[in-house]
């Protein structure tokens, strides 16, 4: 058991009136909320892929949550689950499940400001859409370098061409 774990465990039986100052300051403070997280979810039995918000407030880590992940409960799983075996789960039949563009904000924004917010072909700068290069259905990523802003009509017209 580590230091981190020592120190929340005193928190919690009383006595340490709180956590130390700076205790939660990255980077350390991502160590220490990882190693905290799992060492309260094996206790709780909970696999780290499913802790929610009302666990982290019942654990008493609600500020670590705010603090490092801004409040994200799949931040914090994804930090916490690094490493670890998924939890394991029943197998059931699976249904083929259509694959979806994966856009992020950022993503978008950064096409946008590459291509100067128009569209590529003919400079419009009416009913623009994102564009794949290569087509998502033909296996394209949603990365920067494949994507592009088209308008709606040299979109419509080029298709699912490569």
């Amino acid at each position: 058991m580590g230091e981190a774990v020592e120190t929340y465990q005193q928190v919690r039986s009383g006595e340490l009136p709180r956590f130390p100052f700076a205790f939660w300051r990255p980077p350390e403070g991502f160590t220490r909320m990882i190693e905290i997280v799992r060492y309260a979810a094996r206790d709780s039995g909970v696999h780290t892929s499913e802790i929610t918000k009302s666990q982290m407030k019942t654990w008493g880590l609600e500020t670590p949550l705010v603090q490092l992940c801004g409040g994200s409960t799949a931040k914090l799983r994804e930090l916490v689950s690094v490493g670890l075996d998924p939890p394991e789960q029943p197998v059931k039949p699976t249904t083929p499940q259509r694959r979806r563009p994966n856009f992020t904000n950022a993503l978008m924004s950064k096409v946008w400001i590459r291509d100067n917010g128009a569209c590529v072909e003919c400079g419009s700068q009416e009913d623009l859409e994102f564009d794949h290069i290569v087509p998502f259905s033909k296996g394209g990523s949603s990365t920067e370098e494949n994507l592009r802003i088209l308008c709606r009509r040299c979109n419509r017209s080029r298709g699912a061409r490569i």
